[in-house]
């Protein structure tokens, strides 16, 4: 609740001195605060934040954020290891939040997030498996030049090339040339606040055709979790797949030794037996 002493000493200041006045309004705006918090926590739904794409989500956060610790143990002044503890935490806190976000209605916030996801995926990877891009991204801080990094090295459609090349079975490549392209221009529509995205997104989704649509003022409608949570299970299932499969290659072994140390460090067990379990829990969900 907003303090009551600057309510009312902006109230006597601005609008009336009479105390009266000033007690009653701050009464009714008090009331009204309470209606918006209540609408806001008290959900008319509860979502299951024990499903199983819940857990699976948090699975990957947790994967990805051993992955950060990982490489930070492994040097804190690397600047390959800091780079990718940056990323690597990043994707881990994207999926907390976007998982946060649509189990409390906040539907069209966690697509924008979930697009930031994506780019961060990519990114990731790309930096692991090109060396020049790697160098690039690097330097680009001290030469102020991301921009005219990022358009030469780090558009969507060279981070898929240049992943596309590593991905371990034909459905991945697919995937990488079809599927990523067309999910990513919709995702785009959402940091580009595209007129119907805003439109049906600020709307409860109906269960059936007979379900109204209510406008989903306080976000009091969780509607969409499920939804939201299976298509960023789809994104950060293929990008550790990748990741997991590059670690494995022995062209990459010194890279990631230096940068994860041996299957023998603890971190490490837990990373690749994360990315099994998370591999065969994603597609026992989707069966």
């Amino acid at each position: 609740m907003i303090d009551k002493e600057i309510f009312m000493k902006f109230y006597s200041q601005n609008i009336s001195s009479d105390n009266y006045e000033v007690q009653s309004e701050f009464i009714a705006f008090k009331r009204h605060w309470d209606e918006f918090m209540e609408c806001y926590l008290n959900k008319e739904v509860q979502p299951n934040k024990q499903s199983g794409i819940v857990q699976l989500n948090y699975l990957y956060s947790l994967i990805w954020s051993d992955l950060a610790i990982c490489s930070m143990s492994r040097s804190k002044d690397n600047i390959n290891n800091l780079i990718f503890s940056s990323l690597a935490t990043t994707v881990s806190n994207n999926l907390i939040a976007i998982i946060e976000l649509s189990l409390n209605g906040l539907d069209y916030q966690a697509m924008n997030i979930l697009r930031n996801l994506f780019e961060i995926g990519l990114l990731t990877l790309n930096i692991c498996i090109d060396e020049e891009k790697r160098e690039q991204f690097f330097d680009s801080a001290r030469k102020e030049n991301s921009y005219e990094v990022w358009r030469k090295y780090f558009t969507t459609k060279s981070m898929l090339d240049t992943i596309q090349a590593y991905s371990n079975s034909e459905d991945l490549e697919f995937y990488w040339k079809k599927d990523l392209k067309q999910y990513y221009s919709r995702l785009s529509s959402f940091a580009h606040n595209s007129l119907a995205n805003i439109y049906v997104f600020s709307f409860s989704k109906p269960k059936d055709m007979e379900e109204n649509h209510h406008l989903n003022v306080c976000a009091h409608f969780v509607s969409r979790h499920e939804q939201i949570l299976k298509e960023t299970a789809d994104l950060i299932w293929v990008f550790t797949k990748v990741l997991r499969f590059l670690i494995e290659q022995v062209k990459f072994n010194c890279f990631f030794d230096k940068l994860l140390g041996s299957d023998s460090d603890e971190f490490m067990r837990y990373i690749k037996n994360g990315c099994y379990f998370g591999d065969y829990y994603y597609l026992l969900l989707n069966k």
